[in-house]
């Protein structure tokens, strides 16, 4: 028999084909598989019917692999940025899918099928709208089809310019949040079509200068607060000199409350009230006290 190459299949099931000839061999046989039988010897793989639901993964890959085996997300998007590479980053951990959109260096939109990341919950987080105003619009878009964004504006809850900067902060936050994965899958695929979701054009490089700054500066925060459900306890002292943000945090810990409470109540996002929180505790106004959940897991251990 003619050897015209080998496939390769790592620990991690993913697999690699080696050799010129099989690689043009297998070209005409481009499309999904699904693996119908298998011994110590043999594999044998039968064209899929189904297209999977993502419709990325219709398109060319250019590179794919695991985030364990390069240490963090940031030496990825590094790359991608360097390079300016024009595509989809999906980055896949268990359920969470999230996708940053590249072109020419620059990031044009991000997707994510994480609760957190949705529109809604950034006009939430951020005081934009009433819980129960956001509710309703999600409600009636569900029924209709029609994009939130979309609704909010037509019923004038938004302008249009507060509309795209909270679009904007949401492919931000979506962003950010993947700067921290250190496992999962990702892959780079190139779009067939020259065009982009949306007519964002955001720095890359800045954002991910920013995104590193602000992971090292949660995991400072992380060591004094362990969990967001870690107790804010207000202390006597001089608040005089306070901001009015400041001041605005203690006069509502009139009995502890937790970070996760302080962060709903306020809404200027989590990194903004973790630093104000910080701030307190710095000047001695502020204690912490672990949750009753924290102490149990302390005793455990």
């Amino acid at each position: 028999m003619d050897i015209q190459g080998h496939v390769k299949i790592d620990r991690n099931g993913r697999a690699l084909v080696i050799g010129g000839a099989l690689k043009r061999s297998l070209s005409h046989q481009a499309g999904f598989y699904t693996l119908t039988e298998t011994d110590s010897r043999q594999l044998m793989l039968t064209r899929s019917t189904q297209i999977p639901k993502f419709g990325e993964l219709s398109e060319p890959i250019i590179f794919q692999g695991d985030l364990a085996g390069i240490g963090s997300t940031v030496e990825i998007v590094h790359f991608v940025i360097s390079t300016r590479l024009n595509g989809q980053l999906t980055l896949v951990q268990g359920e969470v899918r999230k996708s940053l959109f590249f072109h020419e260096g620059n990031l044009c939109a991000a997707r994510s099928n994480h609760p957190d990341d949705r529109l809604s919950e950034v006009l939430d987080r951020y005081g934009a709208l009433e819980r129960d105003v956001i509710n309703q619009a999600e409600e009636a878009c569900f029924h209709s089809g029609q994009p939130l964004g979309n609704y909010l504006l037509q019923r004038g809850e938004l302008t249009q310019g507060q509309l795209y900067l909270f679009f904007k902060k949401q492919v931000e936050e979506i962003f950010y949040s993947v700067l921290d994965y250190l496992s999962g899958e990702f892959y780079f695929t190139a779009p067939l079509k020259n065009d982009t979701p949306t007519p964002l054009k955001l720095n890359a490089q800045q954002l991910l200068l920013e995104g590193v700054k602000r992971t090292d500066e949660m995991k400072r925060y992380c060591e004094v607060f362990p969990s967001p459900e870690t107790l804010i306890v207000r202390k006597e002292g001089d608040v005089l000199s306070l901001t009015e943000e400041l001041s605005a945090i203690l006069a509502h810990l009139e009995h502890p409350r937790s970070l996760k409470e302080l962060v709903s109540f306020f809404r200027v996002g989590e990194l903004t009230l973790y630093q104000r929180v910080f701030k307190l505790h710095e000047l001695r106004l502020v204690d912490v006290q672990p949750s009753e959940d924290h102490q149990r897991q302390k005793v455990s251990e």
